[in-house]
């Protein structure tokens, strides 16, 4: 396995989890959560497949590229939400990550 190949993606990926789980702590801390449920549930997603998708990076799974596509998707849709509430940080690290993703798709194509 290449793994120079991929280090760029694990790297955005693990910044992006990272941020989503600051970010959902934060918006736990909202005085009117209601408002922030779903940016909850979307970071709480992006950490996740994030940190899935560099654990399948790291190990050259074979289905990285479907992975980094669901990992592209839930980023932009967590950058989206985030973006609803001012939230920049955070979705500029899913906007990042989500452009590695796509990019190293790409070379599998």
């Amino acid at each position: 396995m290449d793994f120079e190949r991929y280090e760029s993606v694990i790297q955005a990926c693990f910044a992006c989890a990272t941020h989503c789980e600051i970010c959902g702590s934060e918006c736990l801390k909202e005085k009117n959560i209601e408002s922030v449920t779903r940016c909850i549930e979307l970071t709480k997603d992006c950490a996740a497949m994030c940190l899935l998708t560099a654990r399948l990076l790291s190990t050259g799974s074979e289905f990285i590229p479907q992975v980094c596509n669901l990992c592209a998707e839930i980023c932009h849709a967590c950058a989206d939400e985030c973006a609803k509430h001012y939230l920049d940080a955070c979705a500029q690290y899913c906007r990042d990550c989500a452009e590695e993703c796509n990019a190293l798709t790409l070379d599998f194509a």
